[in-house]
């Protein structure tokens, strides 16, 4: 008896109800049952008892799996309601329970937003171990396919979170049927995780850390806008971070990136050069430029002064010095 593509499609539906979006699983049914079909089809023609008509019969059957196949797959193409009602896409029997590592899979989310790299090849080595375990009970072939299909899985999830995190939708909902038929011609599960690395990841990855690099650019600019405008008030990281609505230390750690020096050092630095401008231009005293630039005491301030310009600030405004 030959087995049709219909009865892989009906097969593999029942793994496809654990790990695919409902209404995607029609084109996943077809396109992993007909490669499954495929494979058994050349398997039985190459038997010395496969006569004639049996293979006119699988190059009949073949043409038909084209035919409904390229339609699935087209674009805005819906499941047939009464193949849907025999129980084709969405049949009530479930396959075997297949162990998916679903804590890997928050984990590489997090690395993805993290922009770490090395720790995701790390990650997706231990993601292919723990799928190929959970399905260690069937046959090497089974087995192969049930961690292609938990990498469907990861692949859907990865572009689904960086669509939530900014990456245009455009770049992958075109390419969907590509990726699966990628996944079901790679060969072996560790090509799986390398394949996920350059199709998905990298550029995902790319994109972030170009809006990253934006973003911090932006961050670092606001903070010295705020120096600019408020030096002489209490100003300093936790203020702007309130502002910002950000972490203290990661603003700190985005603006020593950014500007080559830390938020402390920049503040200082501009005071310092308001400083020297008033003492010059402005018949303010000593003790009324270190109050205005928030110093606890003249004396600190006098300190500071000679620190960095080798002389008192009394002495710096006799000098002439227009530095």
């Amino acid at each position: 008896m030959i087995r049709t593509l219909q009865d892989y499609a009906g097969q593999t539906a029942a793994r496809l109800n654990r790990i695919w979006p409902r209404e995607e699983q029609p084109r996943a049914a077809y396109t992993w049952g007909k490669a499954a079909w495929a494979r058994e089809r050349k398997r039985a023609a190459r038997s010395l008892r496969a006569g004639s008509s049996f293979r006119r019969r699988c190059l009949a059957q073949e043409r038909r799996t084209d035919r409904r196949s390229a339609w699935l797959l087209s674009p805005g193409s819906k499941p047939d309601p009464i193949e849907n009602q025999r129980g084709l896409f969405y049949p009530a029997a479930a396959g075997p329970s297949v162990s998916y590592p679903e804590d890997i899979e928050e984990q590489l989310l997090e690395a993805v937003k993290g922009l770490r790299r090395e720790r995701l090849n790390e990650l997706l080595t231990v993601f292919t171990k723990r799928a190929a375990e959970g399905a260690r009970s069937l046959s090497s072939m089974d087995r192969l396919d049930e961690v292609r299909f938990a990498y469907v899985r990861l692949t859907m999830q990865c572009i689904s979170y960086a669509q939530s995190l900014g990456v245009c939708s455009i770049r992958f909902e075109a390419a969907r049927g590509t990726l699966l038929a990628q996944i079901i011609r790679l060969p072996n599960q560790d090509d799986l995780g390398a394949w996920l690395m350059d199709t998905v990841l990298h550029p995902v990855l790319d994109v972030l850390a170009s809006k990253s690099d934006s973003r911090r650019q932006q961050l670092t600019s606001q903070m010295i806008r705020m120096v600019h405008e408020e030096f002489d008030t209490d100003l300093s990281i936790e203020i702007c971070a309130r502002r910002l609505h950000y972490n203290a230390n990661y603003l700190s750690s985005v603006f020593k990136k950014a500007a080559h020096i830390s938020f402390t050092g920049y503040l200082a630095g501009y005071r310092h050069r308001a400083a020297k401008y008033w003492l010059k231009v402005s018949g303010m005293t000593v003790k009324q430029i270190a109050e205005r630039l928030r110093y606890n005491n003249s004396q600190n301030f006098i300190r500071s002064f000679r620190k960095q310009e080798g002389m008192t600030p009394g002495q710096y405004k006799q000098s002439g010095d227009t530095r």
